[in-house]
């Protein structure tokens, strides 16, 4: 609908960039499937590279859709938007 969309994965969410995760037991697709299929369509998808890294995720794990950043491209990202919607877990 001519927006542009970005994600930015960050601390425990960049587990949702893996390769390695498999849907089909409950019938869905996986979280990579789903981010890639947003990147095809045109969202930009990124993580951040520190927390990446401190969880030991990196080189074939990471799917070449996803970009390396940091928290300054989160703020950019943020201060360029219109809108931000925020998914975060936790009690």
């Amino acid at each position: 609908m001519g927006h542009q969309v970005s994600i930015f994965l960050f601390m425990d969410g960049v587990y949702n960039m893996l390769q390695t995760q498999w849907g089909e037991v409950f019938k869905v697709s996986s979280v990579t499937d789903e981010l890639a299929i947003l990147a095809k369509m045109g969202a930009r998808i990124m993580c951040c590279k520190l927390c990446s890294e401190i969880r030991g995720l990196g080189g074939s794990m990471k799917p070449d859709f996803v970009e390396d950043t940091g928290v300054g491209e989160l703020n950019e990202e943020y201060n360029d938007s219109d809108a931000v919607l925020s998914f975060i877990g936790g009690s």
